[in-house]
């Protein structure tokens, strides 16, 4: 037999799953495909629980160590610039574990892989980047355009992957998701243009600035076309 709930293979006769508990529905062979699909999809289930899980102890061991450091700091009477860097470090993972939480939020999804996949690796260039800056006073780029350009990504990646989280609920939604996520994608990369040359054209920031606005308001349309068909379907 097989338990549907935790995929694990059971010899004898059982009405409950030795494993999790839950009660079992015997598996036959006519229905021995369905049963192995449940199988898979339970394996990839927890293949994903496990990132996340590894992920959220990560953050949760860095942030320890950060205040255990702390204490003893405080504790020994020191009163340099470390504290700062502590609690700027602390700052920046909270940060960035949001950003890489949602890039991993997307992968799970099964959609748009490459695109959660780069979101992360982005996001962990860039916190590690930051973090050199902050304790050893140089990071990846001497050049501060590239150093502010890399953010832009960075927080292009996550307004991205922000969009592509919602769960679309209807065809006008999805319309205004697509045409949102390309004025996006157009807004972000006028603004690295414009950081990494240095762009002081007048025509060019106003472009930017209609683009930047056209952004805010596709973001904050999609959200409410789909919540607004929600409720309409749910009356």
């Amino acid at each position: 037999m097989i338990c549907n709930n935790c995929g694990k293979i059971i010899e004898g006769d059982y009405k409950y799953c030795p494993e999790c508990g839950k009660q079992i529905n015997i598996v036959n062979e006519e229905n021995n495909d369905i049963s192995q699909k449940n199988i898979e999809d339970i394996k990839v289930k927890k293949d994903k629980i496990n990132i996340r899980n590894l992920f959220l102890k990560f953050i949760i061991a860095t942030v320890g160590i950060c205040a255990i450091i702390e204490i003893i700091l405080i504790a020994i009477g020191n009163s340099s610039d470390v504290h700062l860097k502590l609690w700027g470090t602390v700052g920046l993972i909270i940060l960035y574990s949001v950003f890489i939480n949602n890039s991993i939020k997307l992968y799970e999804k099964n959609k748009y892989i490459k695109i959660a996949i780069l979101g992360i690796i982005i996001s962990i260039v860039e916190f590690i980047d930051t973090i050199l800056r902050i304790w050893i006073k140089r990071g990846f780029f001497d050049n501060t355009g590239l150093e502010v350009s890399l953010v832009i990504i960075v927080v292009a990646f996550y307004h991205i992957i922000k969009l592509l989280l919602i769960d679309i609920k209807n065809d006008v939604s999805n319309y205004i998701l697509k045409i949102t996520i390309f004025i996006t994608s157009i807004t972000y990369f006028l603004a690295v243009i414009k950081n990494s040359f240095d762009i002081t054209n007048i025509i060019f920031k106003r472009v930017l600035w209609i683009f930047a606005i056209m952004c805010a308001f596709g973001t904050v349309s999609t959200y409410l076309s789909n919540k607004i068909s929600f409720k309409t379907k749910k009356i």
